[in-house]
């Protein structure tokens, strides 16, 4: 999913788990339910080429996806944010990241900076932070607080050709390519689009949008719109359940961005701040170069190539389900997001071979059947799961 204007967070932290399936095509259903353009030709009787002049042939109409309205209000918001994200071609600043663990009721967090420049370039840098004693989460459930701790360090980064994740303790980098169709343009796309400034027809067209917030803060006395955005598309609906996004009005800039994932076991909280608009250099001088090219003299490189996209059709009844991804899910997770999704996990798992870097050792690789797949209601999935390397 996934803001001309914001984060290259949806594009680093939100798109990488699902790269198999980010850069997707068209789904075999339009929004609502139409069918392709190519099911409507196949239902009419043939025509004669030599019967139909070409300026005819140019304007045959063709199946539309609906673009759902909206309030007066949110609509007039969202061109607005429209003309506004279409200046913005650089962006910068430091973000603090929450993640609720609802299985496990642990609240992780973590600090950085990230660098987004348009069209497909951005870099998130995840840092931990040192938890004063004695501190607790104001996250609460059945009575308890969460369990506060700091999140690990990241580095991700897309240079418009790949996707890189840095791992600075084992000084290694694993390269994910992406798909000449993914990139440049085509990178809105992906799972959080909207993020980065969709078209206001294009962001109506692909979600339900309700606007929920609009006031003042009484702090920075600055107006704040808050969106709400439900995914129409199974495509959108695999990756992400719910989003909320609150902006700076006029400047529209992104000052927090909440994701729940599509098992509703997580939710992951970004708020930004030091935001800084089209600079010339965008840290090309902390970097020397250039924040997408990093330094990885004596790194460790390992390269993944993802798998080819699919265009799963949404679910057409009460007892189908769609197989939901839960890549690089911890074993627990998965089973608790399948669970959730109406399927039951095999007790027996399926060996995924060596794990590629050693976060991933004993984290879900995959799931059979794959995601995107409709199955009956109660199916049996199996977990395909990353194993130790060996050792040379």
């Amino acid at each position: 999913m996934i803001v001309r204007c914001t984060i290259c967070v949806a594009l680093c932290a939100t798109l990488l788990p699902e790269i198999g399936f980010a850069q997707t095509t068209r789904p075999t259903r339009q929004p609502g339910g139409r069918p392709t353009v190519g099911a409507q030709r196949a239902s009419r009787p043939p025509v004669a080429r030599s019967r139909v002049p070409a300026s005819s042939a140019s304007m045959r109409k063709t199946a539309q996806p609906k673009i759902y309205p909206v309030s007066p209000e949110l609509d007039a918001l969202l061109r607005e944010w429209e003309v506004s994200s279409s200046k913005v071609t650089k962006l910068s600043g430091e973000h603090r990241r929450r993640v609720y663990d609802m299985v496990f009721k642990v609240e992780k967090i973590a600090m950085g900076k990230f660098y987004h420049e348009v069209p497909d370039k951005g870099r998130i840098d995840i840092e931990p932070v040192k938890i004063p004693e004695g501190s607790k989460s104001k996250r609460v459930k059945d009575g308890k607080p969460f369990a506060l701790i700091s999140d690990m360090r990241e580095k991700w980064i897309c240079d418009g050709k790949n996707i890189i994740e840095v791992n600075e303790p084992e000084k290694s980098a694993t390269f994910m390519s992406i798909p000449p169709r993914g990139q440049g343009e085509n990178i809105m796309n992906g799972p959080l689009p909207f993020l980065f400034g969709m078209e206001a027809d294009k962001a109506k067209m692909r979600y339900q949008l309700k606007l929920i917030g609009d006031k003042v803060n009484p702090n920075t006395r600055r107006r704040e719109i808050e969106i709400q955005a439900f995914p129409r598309w199974a495509t959108d609906g695999q990756n992400w359940h719910e989003a909320r996004i609150i902006l700076d009005h006029p400047t529209f800039l992104p000052l927090h961005v909440k994701l729940v994932d599509s098992g509703k076991t997580k939710e992951t909280v970004f708020s930004f701040r030091n935001l800084k608009v089209n600079k010339r250099n965008l840290g090309e001088i902390v970097f020397s170069k250039s924040p997408f090219r990093p330094n990885l003299r004596g790194y460790k490189i390992n390269t993944l190539s993802p798998e080819k996209s699919v265009s799963p059709r949404p679910p057409v009844g009460q007892d189908e389900v769609l197989v939901p991804s839960v890549a690089e899910f911890t074993i627990d997770d998965a089973k608790a997001r399948l669970k959730q999704a109406g399927l039951i996990v095999a007790k027996q798992y399926v060996r995924g071979g060596p794990a590629p870097m050693s976060r991933l050792v004993h984290k879900i690789k995959d799931v059979v059947p794959r995601p995107g797949i409709v199955v009956k209601r109660g199916s049996v999935v199996k977990l395909v799961v990353f194993e130790r390397p060996t050792k040379q």
